[in-house]
């Protein structure tokens, strides 16, 4: 499916029910986009891979017996 066609059924959807796109703003406000996150720029990205790199060194870390 195209995002052309994605983004047609969406509309149509939040045409039919007037509080989805409520939701849906409500949803994006309180979790943010992951889309806005790889948009940034080279400091954020930076970050975020650090973070992630992190988190999964103290999770095998962690997990490890004795």
């Amino acid at each position: 499916m195209s995002d052309y066609e994605r983004e047609t059924l969406r509309n149509k959807e939040h045409e039919s029910l007037p509080s989805g796109r409520l939701r849906d703003a409500i949803d994006q406000a309180e979790m943010g986009s992951p889309h806005e996150l790889a948009r940034g720029g080279c400091l954020s990205k930076v970050l975020v891979l650090a973070v992630i790199l992190i988190s999964l060194v103290i999770m095998r870390y962690c997990s490890l017996p004795g």
